[in-house]
């Protein structure tokens, strides 16, 4: 041996095992060498101990006449045959043992109960079939009976085995859809009725919300079929004759598509539902059984105080992002909407600062608003926030929206009159998009809709369906106008891009109806903001004939004034503008006068 050998050898431990006493036991390599070596000298000394080296058999009926003799042997096919039906017994056997095991099983007594009842007649069937082949094979072998009489006991099991395979990959089914549902919520606990009776009892437990599997109870007809079988005297005779047991066609709950869809949704709102509120100690979540056919599948009960309150409560659930309608300094407009699912009591504003250091993560701040338009003040001007929201429903809030992160405004907005008319902007009208049906005036500051088509040249600039007009000046940066309108009907004042269409009616040169515009729409008696065809109806308390129209390009601000006596807020838009806009109007009756102004730097 080498010394790598040797080492190796040193690491080995040996056990000896044999019906040879040692004087001492072998323990490590080198002494189970010795031991063999020596092994031959002991059993010579030692006779008594030696291992025979002849055996002889000698047949049964020579010893006793009524030992069975060996007639004939069976044909290999049928051996083979019945090695399978043993297989199949253990196999069954088995699988019952394993499925016993499960949590599910023992948690939930209808299934419990069923698998039960199964076991309990599996265990009949296997013990007539064994005592069957236990009778019939030495018999054959004997001479005393044909082999038919083991073909029929195997025709039998043949005849039983769908219906018992049919039951275990039904019982697999349900309990792989139960155990997922498990898994799926493996930090909420599974509890039985008396379990969910004692957290119910709890005083410090307000809200118990319990997710309810409702279908769990119900007569299982292949069951029946195979205990009425059992109970025949076909199978106590096993008689051939008896036809195969039939496995029934019926509907079972956790096969359903529909039933499992409302499942899959149920599971989904309460997984999230819990873990929004897996910090309010007074709501405890649990998951049970509770029997209730006209539920099929699962459902969410909701006990308050102890007392069922609603067995199919609708849980609010993760609602759409915020849409910022505004950002000016040091507040934020959102549009928050309602939960797609229950009923939303209120909404849960949630913000924080977005810090640019690595340090300490702020904490959300929260507010609670019933408004569905929200203006989230007290920010800081010129920081970047992120800003969520979640519904408080009657139990609970769901789980909080996708985030906006909208910088503040770090610009002063003007407050008042003489502030914005630091941004006075001269416009005209330009001539070469004014509708014939739009009579200019007023060194082309004025138009009035007229039914007489004025003899304006033809123009590619030109709107040739519609009563609009845009100014020839753009605005680029901070503007500010002021106009005049009169009429009964619709009038429209506008920003667009150049590239707003000209000929035609359809949306797409329709100020408010595209992309390319964005437009407030007054009448004597209401008012409305349109862009991309979507209008937002406005509430405002009275119009004014004159109204002011103030743009911040690079901070994407549009906003509409009423002009009086004092600046009131009629709308304001947040977005991002990629060109020059260029004033417009659109004219049904009436007129729209351009006013001009005294700038005040």
């Amino acid at each position: 041996m080498t010394d790598e050998d040797n080492k190796k050898a040193e690491n080995i431990t040996c056990t000896f095992h044999g019906d040879f006493h040692l004087e001492q036991n072998p323990t490590t390599y080198m002494e189970a060498l010795e031991v063999y070596k020596n092994l031959p000298k002991q059993l010579k000394e030692n006779p008594q101990n030696a291992v025979p080296i002849k055996v002889w058999l000698y047949p049964l009926s020579l010893l006793d006449t009524k030992a069975a003799q060996l007639v004939r042997e069976i044909s290999t096919r049928l051996i083979s045959n019945t090695e399978d039906v043993m297989e199949e017994l253990v196999e069954v056997e088995r699988t019952c043992s394993d499925l016993s095991r499960r949590t599910e099983v023992n948690v939930f007594s209808d299934i419990k109960e069923r698998l039960h009842s199964f076991q309990d007649s599996f265990s009949i069937y296997k013990m007539v079939l064994q005592k069957a082949l236990a009778r019939v094979l030495p018999a054959i072998r004997g001479g005393g009976m044909e082999e038919q009489s083991l073909e029929d006991i195997i025709i039998i099991h043949y005849n039983s085995r769908d219906l018992l395979n049919q039951w275990l990959d039904d019982a697999k089914s349900e309990l792989y859809l139960l155990n997922n549902h498990s898994k799926m919520l493996n930090e909420i606990n599974i509890k039985d009725s008396d379990g969910l009776n004692a957290i119910l009892l709890n005083p410090d437990i307000d809200v118990v919300l319990c997710l309810a599997f409702t279908s769990l109870k119900y007569e299982d007809p292949n069951l029946s079929t195979l205990t009425e079988f059992l109970k025949s005297a076909e199978f106590k005779e096993l008689d051939k004759k008896e036809k195969p047991l039939s496995v029934a066609s019926y509907r079972q709950w956790f096969k359903d598509p529909d039933v499992i869809a409302k499942m899959r949704e149920n599971l989904s709102l309460f997984k999230r539902f819990s873990e929004a509120n897996k910090d309010e100690k007074s709501i405890r979540f649990i998951i049970s059984a509770i029997s209730n056919p006209s539920i099929p599948g699962s459902s969410i009960y909701l006990y308050e105080n102890g007392k069922l309150t609603d067995p199919k409560f609708q849980l609010v659930s993760k609602p759409p992002p915020p849409t910022v309608k505004n950002v000016l300094e040091q507040t934020v407009t959102l549009k928050l909407q309602k939960s797609p699912t229950g009923e939303t009591v209120k909404y849960r504003v949630e913000y924080k600062q977005v810090k640019a250091d690595c340090g300490a993560e702020e904490h959300w701040l929260a507010i609670d608003t019933a408004d569905e338009e929200f203006k989230l003040t007290g920010l800081v001007a010129g920081k970047q926030y992120l800003i969520r929201y979640r519904i408080v429903g009657k139990v609970g809030v769901s789980e909080a929206s996708e985030t906006v992160s909208p910088t503040v405004s770090s610009i002063i907005v003007p407050r008042t009159r003489n502030d914005f008319q630091a941004y006075y902007h001269q416009l005209t009208l330009d001539l070469n998009t004014v509708n014939k049906n739009l009579c200019l005036s007023e060194e082309n500051r004025e138009i009035t809709k007229t039914d007489k088509e004025q003899p304006y040249p033809d123009h590619p600039d030109r709107f040739d369906k519609l009563p609009q007009v845009l100014c020839r000046e753009s605005v680029c940066g901070r503007s500010y106008w002021e106009i005049e309108w009169s009429g009964n009907y619709s009038v429209s004042i506008s920003v667009s891009y150049k590239s707003i269409g000209r000929k035609g009616q359809g949306d797409e040169c329709v100020i408010g109806y595209n992309d390319q515009s964005w437009c407030l729409d007054c009448t004597p008696s209401t008012c409305s903001f349109w862009h991309s065809n979507l209008q937002t109806h406005l509430r405002v308390k009275s119009i004014s004939s004159r109204i002011g129209v103030y743009v911040d390009h690079s901070a994407g601000t549009l906003s509409f004034y009423s002009v009086s006596d004092t600046m009131s807020l009629i709308h304001t838009v947040q977005t991002t503008f990629t060109q020059p806009l260029y004033p417009g109007f659109w004219v049904n009756n009436g007129s729209v006068k351009l006013c001009p102004l005294m700038r005040i730097d």
